[in-house]
């Protein structure tokens, strides 16, 4: 015995056989590590996907006009996608509360009356190829779910309407704004102010012209873009929405634009909870349309640092002999962006906050013998205050001309002020400007001072609301919200109701105060209508109107779906 041992001891044959059989279990778990479970990771991301798909498609068919149930909807979106072994769908509706305050995996609660969301859970085999061999089974069971909520939103706008437009006065704004030579037309100017973009289909424009890649809608707004590719984003999206003539204007401002540094989109747009998508989940009309002149003063008034623009206007304000204005464009309420989409798919638009500064020089007409030649200056300072626009409701019966929306407008405060002030002050809004009396005449025969001020909205503007029906949407009708007291405000009203103080230091017959005070009104109040005008049209620039809000519903999505868990 014991040599039979020593031999079979010593005996090194058959020892590869032993090392693989006592290997075999270890390479066959590798294998399953690297082969099956790979599998698997791919598997459960391709399943994902399909309940995704899946849930988006039962939310359409909440719609009382749908032809199947949310159930068969889902089942049948799963059939679509082939899969080894078919995949089961278990379909629950309910309600779906965009609540950040509530954990994510809570806001979803199930309920058959009137119910907003689908949650679709999916079941599908994935077969085993090596881990069968140690777990004694040939498949595993994946499971993945999927949440989607109905996204009832609308599209709408606010600023100044453009009821006539000086192209000389827009264009040496724009131009202004973006530090280089504009010539828009009248057309292609009042095209882009009509226009409307989707922001869900103009950041996908935005990322392709940026070169970037695989990024979601936040990631492409954090990043820093030039304005000018912005611009051409918004050109791109126009042309593909049929808008040429908007396109155009949005080019040529694109080409004016390229000395402005980059900065990122997020500080004038918030998508919420589009945030974290990377495509557009449907191609079902507008989802978040704003409008483009909009667009376009947010992202140049992003990218100029100083905010301030200084402007000769010679020779483009009928009655005025030469005129320079300043432009201080100031912050959104709180530093917010110019549009934000919250959690609770509430949209918040807001205007910025404007002072302007405008000297012109009048000829002196009648007053020429006691000016001595000497051009009768008129300083008109002007300031206004953001104004807001939120959407209220959404109103989305199966009746789809029954269908509608209501807007909560808060119309701009702000002050209107014959005076002359510091045009170096303007800029820091955080520092009211002072507002001096203003000297409209200082020759050797007489010295003419004035000082008026009418404020607007009497320090509150309070929130109206707007309704729109289908028929204003589709006319894109404007409506305009006005604070009480917004008959007091222009410049001819100010002018108007303005004492003008007379000095005669050399006393010189038929040149009295009582003459010549009604002399120098009369011009002045000759110019307000010119001002009014140049003030009307610096507004529809700038998007802000002292004691109003003009607001547009561009569309209505009522049955959309989003993608919530």
């Amino acid at each position: 015995m014991r040599r039979t041992l020593a031999a079979f001891a010593a005996d090194r044959r058959g020892v590869a056989a032993m090392l693989t059989a006592i290997c075999g279990v270890a390479l066959i778990g590798s294998a399953a590590l690297g082969v099956d479970l790979g599998d698997i990771y791919m598997k459960t991301r391709q399943l994902q996907g399909v309940a995704d798909l899946a849930a988006m498609a039962s939310v359409q068919s909440l719609d009382p006009t749908a032809t199947q149930s949310p159930a068969a909807t889902a089942q049948a979106t799963a059939a679509l996608n082939p899969w080894r072994g078919g995949i089961t769908a278990q379909t629950v509706t309910g309600l779906y509360a965009a609540d950040a305050s509530v954990p994510a995996a809570q806001r979803f609660t199930a309920s058959t009356t009137s119910p907003n969301a689908v949650q679709v859970t999916l079941q599908a085999p994935v077969p085993l190829y090596f881990a069968g061999l140690l777990i004694g089974r040939s498949s595993l069971t994946l499971t993945r779910t999927a949440v989607a909520a109905r996204a009832q939103f609308a599209a709408f706008s606010i600023g100044s309407g453009l009821a006539s437009l000086n192209g000389g006065v827009a264009n040496a704004l724009l131009s202004a704004l973006t530090g280089s030579q504009v010539q828009l037309s009248v057309m292609n100017y009042q095209a882009l102010a009509s226009a409307d973009v989707d922001l869900l289909r103009y950041i996908p424009a935005l990322q392709a012209r940026s070169g970037l890649q695989a990024l979601s809608f936040s990631q492409v707004l954090t990043t820093s873009v030039a304005p000018s590719t912005a611009l051409g984003a918004l050109a791109d999206s126009l042309t593909a929405s049929g808008q040429s003539a908007a396109a155009s204007a949005a080019q040529a401002l694109a080409a004016a634009s390229a000395s402005l540094p980059a900065t990122p989109l997020s500080t004038i747009l918030d998508l919420g909870p589009y945030d974290s998508q990377d495509q557009t989940t449907d191609g079902s009309g507008a989802t978040l349309s704003v409008g483009a002149l909009g667009l376009t003063d947010a992202v140049l008034a992003a990218a100029n640092g100083s905010r301030q623009l200084s402007l000769s206007l010679n020779g483009l304000v009928p009655s005025v002999a030469q005129l320079t204005l300043w432009l201080a464009i100031g912050q959104r309420p709180s530093h917010s962006p110019w549009l934000t989409v919250t959690d609770a798919g509430q949209v918040v638009v807001r205007t910025a906050q404007m002072r302007l500064y405008i000297q012109a020089s009048l000829a002196p007409g009648l007053l020429s013998t006691a000016s001595g030649g000497a051009l009768v200056a008129l300083p008109i300072y002007v300031e206004a205050a953001s104004a807001q626009a939120r959407l209220q409701d959404v109103q989305c019966p199966a009746s789809a001309a029954a269908q509608g929306l209501d807007l909560s407008v808060s119309p701009s405060l702000g002050t209107y002020a014959l005076a002359q002030v510091d045009p170096t002050t303007l800029a820091n809004f955080a520092t009211p400007v002072a507002l001096q009396s203003a000297t409209l005449l200082d020759a050797v025969l007489v010295r003419a001072t004035a000082y008026s001020r009418v404020d607007i909205g009497g320090g509150q503007a309070s929130w109206q609301t707007v309704h729109f029906t289908q028929a204003d949407i589709a006319a894109n009708a404007m409506k305009s919200v006005f604070t009480s007291d917004i008959a007091r405000a222009g410049v001819a009203s100010l002018l108007t109701g303005t004492s003008v103080q007379i000095q005669t230091p050399v006393a010189t017959p038929g040149l009295t105060p009582a003459i010549l005070g009604p002399e120098v009104q009369a011009l002045l109040i000759q110019a307000a209508p010119s001002l009014d005008a140049l003030v009307g049209q610096v507004e529809a620039v700038s998007g802000v109107r002292v004691g109003e809000a003009d607001v547009w519903a561009d569309g209505l999505r009522c049955h959309g779906a989003a993608l919530v868990s």
